[in-house]
């Protein structure tokens, strides 16, 4: 798919949006976690008209949750394998952290 580049971090984006339902890493591989601040709007918007109905902030936020993304205040916490759900262009911040 291609790269994330913020604040001088890269991270390869391997696969696209994900399908509900299906997420994870296959066993045995190391798990990078990253603290991410996202743009819930655009995140809001490309959803929404993906899907073709209004997502309210709720509706995005249980999205994130059920793509494996946590809640830490105004951040997430998601790893490598999660990270590839939302588009690059919606990663307003990233910051590696420690496993």
């Amino acid at each position: 798919m291609g790269d994330l580049s913020v604040g001088g971090i890269v991270v390869k984006i391997t696969h696209a949006r994900m399908v509900k339902g299906l997420h994870g890493r296959a066993a045995g591989n190391a798990v990078q976690k990253f603290l991410v601040t996202l743009n819930l709007p655009k995140i809001r918007m490309q959803l929404s008209t993906a899907d073709g109905v209004a997502y309210s902030d709720h509706d995005v936020r249980k999205w994130l949750q059920d793509a494996g993304f946590k809640p830490q205040g105004e951040k997430w916490i998601v790893s490598d394998a999660d990270l590839g759900h939302v588009d690059p262009s919606e990663v307003v911040d990233i910051s590696p952290l420690d496993t």
